[in-house]
C-alpha cells in the first residue's frame, strides 16, 4: 500500500490564513491604486476644463480686439434704438465698418452680447449711414463659450478707451479674468 507521505513528500499549497492575508494586502494595494487613478483622472478633467476656458477666452478676447482695431466708428449701445432693451447683456458699444461695393458704401454694424455662457456676435448691413434699430440685427455667430460675465466692459468716450473685461469659467474651476485697455483710433459717436 502506498503511503501519502511518500507520494507527496511536502505539501506546497497555501494555508487559509496565508490566502486571507494575501487577499487583504491585495485589496489594500488595489484600493490605493484605484484611488490614485481616480485622482489623476480628476486632475486631467480639471486641466482640460481650464485649457478650454483659457482657449475660449483668448479667442473671444482677440476677436473683439481685432474688430475694434479695424473699426471705422464706435457707437455707444444707447445710440441704437432699443438695443439695450432687446440685448440687456450687450458689450456696451457697436462697431461700424464701412466697405464699398459697386461704388456704393455698405455700413456694417456689429456688437456682442452674452446669452447663457456664450459670447455671440450680431450684425446688420445698411445702405445708408442712418443707425439701425435693434430689430435690424439678425442671426448670430457664436464666438466663444464659458463666458461668465462681460458687464464690466466699459467704453470711455472722453478718453477714447475701451476697458475690455471678459470673465471666463465653469462650475469646476476658478473664474479667469481677461482684461485689456484698447485705445480707439477711429471716431466715437458719443
Amino acid at each position: 500500500m502506498l503511503n501519502c507521505r511518500l507520494v507527496y513528500p511536502r505539501n506546497k499549497g497555501f494555508t487559509l490564513i496565508e490566502l486571507i492575508l494575501w487577499l487583504a494586502l491585495f485589496s489594500i494595494l488595489a484600493t490605493s491604486f484605484l484611488s490614485l487613478l481616480n485622482y489623476v483622472n480628476h486632475l486631467i478633467y480639471i486641466g482640460d476644463k481650464e485649457d478650454e476656458v483659457l482657449l475660449n477666452g483668448k479667442y473671444g478676447f482677440e476677436f473683439i480686439k481685432k474688430e475694434v482695431s479695424s473699426a471705422d466708428k464706435i457707437i455707444p449701445s444707447y445710440r441704437i434704438e432699443n438695443l439695450n432693451f432687446q440685448y440687456p447683456s450687450n458689450i456696451g458699444f457697436v462697431i461700424l465698418t464701412i466697405s464699398q461695393e459697386d461704388r456704393k458704401d455698405n455700413y456694417n454694424y456689429s456688437t456682442y452680447y452674452l446669452r447663457e455662457d456664450e459670447l455671440r456676435r450680431i450684425s446688420t448691413n445698411q445702405d445708408s449711414s442712418k443707425y439701425p434699430k435693434s430689430n435690424d440685427f439678425s442671426g448670430y455667430n457664436q464666438i466663444c463659450t464659458r463666458v461668465v460675465d462681460l458687464s464690466k466692459t466699459k467704453l470711455d468716450t472722453q478718453k477714447k478707451i475701451i476697458d475690455l473685461k471678459l470673465y471666463m469659467g465653469c462650475k469646476d474651476i476658478e473664474t479667469k479674468v481677461f482684461e485689456t485697455r484698447i485705445f480707439i483710433r477711429c471716431p466715437i459717436d458719443g
